[in-house]
């Protein structure tokens, strides 16, 4: 029985040690995981995997207010360019003799439009379609496309249609480049 009793305190004391030895092990993992872990490392990593998409919606989001200026200028150029040709119809040189460029033409109205200096538009690329229009002689006043020779269809009272075109290159990083057209209308009545 004594030596039941022996074995017995052996395999306590064995399984002590082991406790013990187990304990020391995991301390030194605990402490070697909290050396190499920490919040420094998970911060660095989402750091690294954010900048890209940060990047990339901040050059959107520059192209999308460069497109939205440039459409601005479009908008612009073509109420200038609408405005030019209303003062230039027929009878212009008649009614101010000083006037250069009397009689517009849509070839006239289109070289002007490309002569118009706005920053960030090439004046090279931008493409101007020209219609004049007629009113008709009851009320309610509409308007219709005017088919006769330039001088009638130029004459003071009826409309130049100016429209505009303009391909606006969009490119975001990591996104395929596209090209944007940007479009504008404006009708106005010959005044002269």
């Amino acid at each position: 029985m004594n030596d039941l009793i022996s074995s017995s305190s052996d395999c306590v004391q064995s399984s002590a040690q082991a406790r013990q030895q187990s304990k020391r092990h995991f301390s030194r993992l605990r402490s070697f995981r909290l050396r190499l872990g920490g919040d420094s490392g998970t911060s660095l990593i989402e750091f690294t995997f954010s900048i890209p998409v940060l990047v990339m919606l901040l050059l959107g989001f520059i192209q999308t207010s460069f497109a939205i200026y440039n459409n601005l200028c479009i908008v612009a150029l073509t109420r200038d360019t609408a405005r030019w040709a209303s003062v230039r119809g027929s009878n212009s040189c008649a009614d101010a003799p000083a006037m250069t460029d009397c009689n517009a033409t849509a070839a006239d109205i289109q070289a002007t439009a490309r002569r118009m200096v706005y920053p960030g538009i090439d004046s090279s690329k931008v493409s101007v379609s020209t219609t004049w229009l007629q009113a008709s002689s009851v009320d309610p006043v509409t308007w219709t496309a005017c088919t006769g020779t330039s001088k009638i269809c130029n004459a003071p009272g009826n409309a130049v249609e100016v429209a505009l075109t303009y391909p606006l290159p969009f490119e975001v990083p990591f996104v395929s480049a596209q090209t944007l057209s940007l479009h504008s209308r404006s009708q106005l009545v010959i005044v002269q």
